[in-house]
């Protein structure tokens, strides 16, 4: 299961506020780690964030939180 880590993800300010279109699909790209953090598998992932299009970094559930910031593996499609 992958997450969203708001350290990972610094331009996010509400994880409840990150979103996925309900059409097309999603790109899911395979990307290095930041610098510092333990884990091989991170994810870049096309979404939206207060209705403007971004790339998240996502990893899986058990490398999140690494450095305190808030993490959510739900994400609402909209």
């Amino acid at each position: 299961m992958l997450a969203i880590d708001q350290s990972l993800n610094p331009l996010v300010k509400n994880l409840d506020a990150v979103t996925t279109a309900k059409t097309g699909g999603i790109n899911i790209l395979k990307t290095s780690f930041p610098k510092g953090g333990i884990g091989s598998q991170v994810y870049k992932v096309n979404s939206t964030y207060n209705g403007k299009p971004v790339d998240w970094i996502l990893v899986p559930f058990a490398d999140a939180g690494q450095t305190c910031g808030e993490v959510r593996v739900w994400i609402e499609k909209k």
